[in-house]
């Protein structure tokens, strides 16, 4: 069939299909193909959502399909098929959206954004993640108590896969980068709730794994289907001072932290969520999930006041928490560690510093400072490079009593 033949041609001759008008001809007849058609067309569009060149070339090929595109992020069933349908139709969202960084759109972002979500794709993707944590919640509660129904599942049937979920919240992280507007829609919605209870079944996951072998605790670290990054990524996002450097632009702050919504946001995220990580921040199951989360608290310590800051991180967690992470090989690893040791280190030395000196990370930091030039000279890696500006002064200056060498 026609559908099959574009399909085909998607992996080679993307371009020329869209150029034809295939992307926006083959979603305006969607409704019209069966089942496994309509499979194989959604697996050409996300081929044809890809290739955008220039802010034109998406306005004409591409922004047209967006209406009916929308239609299909909003599951209409449990079968597979329908829910195959569904995730690739946010897939093709998430492509368009993130491919913007290829092309200049500057003062163009937000018509952008309003085109893309004016026709209730936040909406429909803010309902599949309510319904995701929802029936997840209900699921766990029943196991725990043994009582497995034939309604716990039917709604384990229409529920989303998780990796449908990653995609959304990676698509949420993207859009409000871009879009206060998106933001504030998101803070507006109970959001902090959904993502505090998500937080607390990916940790509850974590204990649980640990708690049976070492060697669990590893495969969870390799092969889970975890939400922390994506996650994290999403709470960096709701900051004001979030940079994106692919499009070069920062959010305008519109006094987000201190309007009475943003700043019950602040204090919910400061109570609920950044306890709940401390607290936990030594039992987070691999490296990257750490790395990302050492990132939501350096955007969270260049935002929030001082006193935030003293009252919700506990310093000496995260002070055990750094020192360990300061032991990594990874470069970049060590860069966000410095980061985060360096803002605290400017906004509120005299409450971190002892726990700080106790727990290893002055010596850490001062041992890598030693050996910063001759990682500098036999690396290649520019991260590398951009340790020796990011060691904390405080903590590395010669005239620190504290730190000096007894001889």
């Amino acid at each position: 069939s026609a559908i099959k033949t574009i399909e085909k041609m998607s992996y080679e001759n993307t371009f020329t299909l869209v150029e034809k008008g295939a992307f926006i001809s083959v979603l305006s007849f969607f409704d019209f193909l069966d089942l496994n058609l309509r499979k194989s067309a959604l697996k050409a569009c996300l081929n044809m959502s890809k290739p955008g060149t220039s802010v034109d070339f998406v306005k004409k090929y591409i922004l047209p399909a967006v209406p009916n595109l929308t239609l299909l992020t909003k599951l209409s069933g449990g079968s597979e098929i329908e829910k195959s349908i569904c995730d690739s139709a946010i897939q093709c969202f998430y492509y368009i959206v993130s491919g913007t960084k290829n092309y200049n759109f500057s003062a163009d972002l937000n018509e952008f954004c309003n085109t893309i979500t004016q026709y209730g794709l936040l909406d429909n993707l803010f309902e599949l993640f309510e319904k995701f944590i929802k029936i997840e919640d209900d699921k766990d509660n029943k196991e725990n108590m043994n009582m497995i129904t034939s309604s716990t599942a039917k709604n384990n049937e229409l529920n989303v896969n998780v990796d449908t979920i990653k995609t959304i919240l990676k698509l949420f992280d993207i859009l409000c980068t871009i879009s206060p507007s998106i933001t504030n829609f998101l803070l507006s919605h109970n959001t902090r709730e959904l993502i505090y209870k998500a937080l607390h079944r990916e940790l509850d996951k974590t204990h649980s794994t640990n708690s049976n072998s070492n060697e669990d605790s590893n495969k969870l670290s390799s092969t889970s289907h975890s939400l922390y990054l994506e996650i994290f990524g999403l709470l960096i996002s709701f900051f004001p001072g979030k940079t994106n450097n692919s499009y070069n632009i920062k959010n305008q702050p519109l006094n987000r932290i201190m309007s009475p919504e943003n700043n019950k946001h602040l204090i919910y995220f400061s109570d609920k969520i950044l306890t709940l990580l401390i607290d936990n921040i030594l039992h987070i199951p691999s490296s990257t999930t750490t790395l990302g989360l050492i990132k939501l608290i350096s955007m969270y310590c260049s935002n929030c006041s001082i006193e935030y800051i003293v009252k919700y991180i506990n310093d000496k967690q995260l002070a055990n928490s750094l020192s360990k992470n300061l032991d990594s090989k990874d470069s970049s690893y060590i860069l966000e560690v410095l980061i985060l040791v360096d803002i605290i280190m400017q906004r509120c030395p005299e409450h971190f510093f002892i726990s700080f000196l106790r727990e290893g990370v002055v010596e850490n930091i001062r041992t890598l400072k030693n050996i910063q030039e001759k990682l500098i000279y036999v690396s290649k890696d520019t991260t590398l490079s951009k340790i020796k500006n990011a060691l904390p002064l405080q903590l590395t200056s010669s005239a620190s009593g504290p730190i000096e060498d007894s001889d």
